[in-house]
Parts: structure tokens; sequence; C-alpha cells
């Protein structure tokens, strides 16, 4: 399976002390968070794009929209 992107805006590297556990959000379905990268003063949202890409990740996804 794959996916067509159409575009790139930044492409960063993450030192492991960097990540740190997604937070536990009131109805917010967290599965597909690996965790929150900071650096400096931006937040990046980390997704496990194997989850989401998945058959059943797909379907969850539509529904949450």
């Amino acid at each position: 399976m794959g996916c067509i992107v159409d575009s790139v805006n930044e492409v960063l590297t993450i030192s492991r002390e960097q990540i740190e556990p997604a937070p536990k959000c009131a109805g917010v379905n967290g599965d597909y968070i690996l965790g929150l990268g900071k650096m400096e003063k931006r937040v990046l949202i980390m997704l496990d794009i194997d989850a989401v890409l998945s058959s059943c990740g797909l379907e969850a996804v539509a529904e949450d929209l």
C-alpha cells in the first residue's frame, strides 16, 4: 500500500530525547499518534503512518471526519 503526496514543506531529523509520549485527550483518538516532537518553539505531532494507512485505519479516519 502507498500514498501520493502533493508536496512536502519540510523534512526534519528529531532525536529520541526530543520525543514525548502522546498525551491522552478526551474525545481524541490517539491510536494514530506516536508522540510529540518538541523542537525549540515548535511541537510536532508524529503520526503512526502504518496505522493511518491500514485498511482499518482508513475506515476509522473517515468516521472521525
